[in-house]
């Protein structure tokens, strides 16, 4: 009985850890120090999806601020931002853990955009890489 119970957790953790992980990493992941050298480059912009209340902490220097709540309302900013997309070159996107990032440059990669997963800001700052306070 409790080898049972036990395999029960374990599919639990690895069934219910698969949907996060298909969202998550569904495009390219990237470190911090390639995303810096692809936006040095020119050839990616970088965008940060974390909320206000996150982004007080700082933010990459070179990052275009997207509320993950204006990409859900797709708000005039959202619109803007968007529409202002070079679409010949690779969006790095950022939130908190990678999640809300994720979810995002699926969005981004469904409308014909190279897009990275650069997980989270920690991994930038972390990195010794620019940072600025808005």
């Amino acid at each position: 009985m409790n080898r049972t119970k036990h395999l029960r957790a374990i599919a639990f953790v690895i069934f219910g850890l698969l949907p996060m992980t298909q969202t998550v990493w569904a495009v390219g992941s990237i470190e911090a120090q390639a995303a810096a050298a692809r936006v040095k480059a020119g050839t990616a912009v970088i965008i940060d999806v974390r909320e206000a209340e996150e982004v007080k902490e700082g933010k990459a220097e070179p990052a275009i601020w997207l509320a993950t709540s204006d990409i859900k309302s797709q708000n005039e900013h959202f619109q803007k931002v968007l529409k202002d997309l070079d679409p010949k070159k690779e969006v790095i996107v950022y939130c908190a853990v990678g999640g809300r990032a994720g979810k995002f440059a699926k969005m981004l990669d469904a409308k014909g955009f190279k897009t990275w997963n650069m997980g989270g800001f920690s991994s930038w700052k972390n990195a010794g890489l620019p940072v600025v306070k808005p």
